[in-house]
This record gives C-alpha cells, sequence and structure tokens, in this order.
C-alpha cells in the first residue's frame, strides 16, 4: 500500500519525477508555457474574432456576440501579460495558465448551456479535452480545474437544459472529465520526463563529469558572449595544476582525479559555478567582468592558499582589458602566457623534470 501512495504521490504532486528532479526543469518548463499562452491566446482570439463577425451575418449565432467579444479581450489580456512576465517567475505564469484554461472552459460552459441549451455541449467535450494538454504542470492541480469546472457545468446545465439533452449532456461531460484528467496526466508525465531527460543531456554535454565545473565545449560558447556582460572590462584567469603528471605516473590516476577535484572545489568557492570552466586535462578558466587587479589577486591569494592547504600547487595568471574593441583570444593568450612563466618557474625552483612543448612554445 505504502508503495502504492508513493507512486501516486510522484504522479499527482511531481509529474512523475522527484521533487528535487522537478526544480531542475521548473525554468523550462515556465518557458514553453509562456510560448504556449501566447501562441494559444493568439489562435483563439482570432478564431472568435472571425465567430464575432461571423454573428453579424448569421442569425444562428447573432446572440453570442457578447461571449465572442469577451474572450476576445481576455485573450488579448493574456497575450500581453504573458509577454511582460519573465520565464523566471513560474508562479505568475501558472497563474496565466489556468486564467487562460478558465476562460476556455467557461466560453463552452455558457456556450453550451446558457446560449445554447437545446444543443449538445459539443464544444465543451472537446475544450474539456483539448485544454489540459496545451500546457504542462504537475497534475493535481489540472484535474481540480477540470472537476471544477465540470461541476460548474453540472449546476448551469440542470438551470438550463432538459430532457434527453441534459442526460445526454451529463454523461458525456463527466465521461469526458474523466478521459480528459487520465490522459492529461499520463501527458504531463511524459512531458517532465522528457524535460528531465533534455536537461540531464544538457549538462552532460556541457558539465566536466570530473570536476563538475564547466567544460571546455560550454567555454567556447560563453566566451563569444561574454563581453556584452561587461559594462567596463573583462578578465580572464587561467589556472594549472602543477605536477599532475607526476602525481599520475607515481601514486596513480586516482591521485590525479583527486587533485583535479581539489583544485576545482577551490576555484567553486572562491568563484562560483557560473563563469569557470576545465577546458584541459589541468587547466582551468575563470571569465569575470568589471573587477579591480586588486579584488582578483585578493581572490587569486586565496585560492592559491586553498589549494596549497591541501598538499597541492597551482600556477595562475590573469589578464584584464577594456571592453571596448576587445579581442577575447588575445586576452585569453595574455593570461595564458603569464601562467606558463609561474609554471615554468615551478618547476626550476622544485627541479622537477618536466619538458612541455607547448609550454616551451608558448614562452617562445
Amino acid at each position: 500500500m505504502k508503495k502504492v501512495l508513493d507512486l501516486l504521490k510522484l504522479v499527482f504532486l511531481h509529474g512523475g519525477i522527484e521533487k528535487e528532479e522537478l526544480a531542475l526543469v521548473k525554468e523550462q518548463i515556465s518557458s514553453n508555457n509562456r510560448k504556449n499562452l501566447m501562441f494559444f491566446s493568439g489562435v483563439f482570439s482570432f478564431c472568435s474574432l472571425v465567430c464575432f463577425i461571423f454573428s453579424f451575418i448569421f442569425d444562428s449565432i447573432k446572440d453570442n456576440k457578447w461571449l465572442y467579444a469577451s474572450f476576445i479581450g481576455f485573450s488579448i489580456i493574456i497575450f500581453i501579460l504573458a509577454k511582460l512576465t519573465t520565464t523566471k517567475n513560474y508562479k505568475s505564469i501558472i497563474v496565466l495558465v489556468y486564467a487562460f484554461c478558465s476562460s476556455l472552459l467557461m466560453f463552452g460552459i455558457i456556450l453550451s448551456t446558457v446560449l445554447t441549451p437545446n444543443e449538445l455541449a459539443v464544444i465543451l467535450i472537446a475544450l474539456i479535452i483539448i485544454s489540459p494538454t496545451l500546457f504542462t504542470d504537475i497534475p493535481y492541480r489540472m484535474i481540480i480545474c477540470i472537476t471544477f469546472y465540470s461541476f460548474v457545468f453540472l449546476i448551469l446545465a440542470i438551470k438550463t437544459k432538459e430532457g434527453a439533452i441534459l442526460q445526454t449532456d451529463l454523461l458525456n461531460v463527466f465521461i469526458t472529465s474523466g478521459v480528459s484528467i487520465v490522459i492529461s496526466t499520463n501527458m504531463m508525465c511524459i512531458k517532465y520526463r522528457r524535460e528531465l531527460y533534455h536537461h540531464k543531456l544538457s549538462m552532460l554535454s556541457k558539465t566536466d563529469l570530473l570536476t563538475g565545473l564547466n567544460n571546455r565545449n560550454l567555454f567556447e560558447e560563453d566566451i563569444v558572449s561574454y563581453p556584452s556582460k561587461c559594462e567596463k572590462e573583462m578578465g580572464c584567469i587561467f589556472v594549472d595544476a602543477n605536477g599532475l603528471h607526476v602525481v599520475n605516473n607515481t601514486q596513480g590516476h586516482h591521485a590525479g582525479d583527486e587533485f583535479l577535484k581539489a583544485v576545482a572545489r577551490s576555484i567553486k568557492v572562491e568563484f562560483g559555478t557560473e563563469n569557470t570552466y576545465r577546458i584541459g586535462g589541468d587547466e582551468f578558466v575563470v571569465l569575470f567582468n568589471d573587477i579591480t587587479p586588486d579584488i582578483i589577486e585578493k581572490k587569486i591569494d586565496i585560492l592559491r592558499q586553498m589549494v596549497e592547504e591541501k598538499g597541492y600547487s597551482i600556477s595562475i595568471g590573469y589578464e584584464i582589458a577594456p571592453v571596448e574593441n576587445i579581442v577575447t583570444n588575445d586576452l585569453l593568450s595574455n593570461a595564458e602566457i603569464k601562467m606558463y612563466v609561474e609554471k615554468r618557474a615551478y618547476y626550476e625552483k622544485s627541479g622537477i623534470e618536466r619538458r612541455c612543448s607547448c609550454l616551451e612554445e608558448k614562452l617562445k
């Protein structure tokens, strides 16, 4: 029984994924919902506008003018609010989603009861099936929405409909509501699992698995756009793990991995994770903007001290340049050369034999 309850909780409260995983995809889900809000509010408002125009031509729908006009106005408001709301404002997007779904269902309810009491609720049935599939949210909220408006229909139908039409509509709507709940719940779980899969795939393609820092792929993407984040200056720090080759040869690659992870943890502590990268076997890069040399040098000293306290050594070089007409390749190259100068001094001082063609080439 407990396993069944846990499964139901997982499905209805978290969309079929764990609560922690739900947090990972929340922003992407919000972005998708925002796009769908703008698209479908535009589509339905256009359709309503066409019906509004036809209501002046066909007598059969002339009494529906106010309903079409009201829905057009409400859809336009939803579109504008969705346009103005950022994807990070998850709760506001969800409120707009249910406001739009509510307007669709109320549109179908009023049309099927107040305006056409002698006709079957075909449009409402279609909207009950369609509306939950337009957006993505944890299932229990959509279930509450569908159930609530089914009871609203029940109340209005009893007041406006009679006989066989009433019985048929009640049966059809409640069967359709049940089917809609099952379909929408299944679709929500599929959507959440799909977004989680895409998120994990994206993380794998942009994250260094050993250290947890961003990898070279993301570095190559970010370096192109990074100057736009800077107001005055852009900076770059190159960090290299001294003696990694010796550690690998004498203590094994596991010890070398621990060396790299220790350096990465220290970089994370001092510089965070957003703009820190492992770009090679023993090389790390940190990008920063609008920070004075004094502050950077203090941070570098702290980083160096943290690494040395763990029994390791690193070489560091940094460069800062005005953002106007900046050449990022030159910025990176200058920082790298300064790092190699320090690295060569380390090997000369320690007496460790190391002949690295790339090191010598850089310092020519």
